[in-house]
């Protein structure tokens, strides 16, 4: 966010996209300008501008991370086990959803009943 060019009602409007699309994930940043550009011939936003809009848009991920989150609990999903950690397999379910299950289950896949958020995503159980 903070394209020299962008108004507040640039801003809101995509603001307002991004909550109504209901995206599971955004990666919001902040613009920043690179020599030889266009953009570098523009006026910059003030900085303050460009943080507030960013931090705006990093909350906004975070509640529609928790909502994608939460709405897949009690869910069965695959999960390909990537790293181990503190007793806890960490890998990736088929929709790229964060998973924690207990045990050392390293380079293998297996299926995962999620269970509830944990850390950065959910704690979930191996399905026999």
């Amino acid at each position: 966010s903070g394209y020299p060019t962008e108004t507040e009602t640039d801003f809101i409007d995509t603001y307002n996209f991004i909550k109504n699309v209901n995206f599971s994930d955004i990666h919001p940043f902040t613009f920043s300008m690179r020599s030889g550009t266009k953009a570098s011939k523009l006026k910059d936003l003030p900085k303050q501008i460009k943080k507030d809009r960013t931090k705006k848009l990093l909350v906004l991920k975070k509640e529609l991370l928790n909502s994608f989150l939460v709405s897949n609990i009690n869910r069965s999903l695959e999960v390909i086990g990537e790293v181990y950690s503190n007793g806890y397999t960490v890998g990736y379910a088929e929709n790229y959803i964060k998973v924690y299950v207990l045990g050392n289950y390293v380079n293998q896949k297996y299926k995962v009943k999620l269970n509830a958020l944990l850390n950065d995503g959910v704690e979930g159980s191996i399905k026999e």
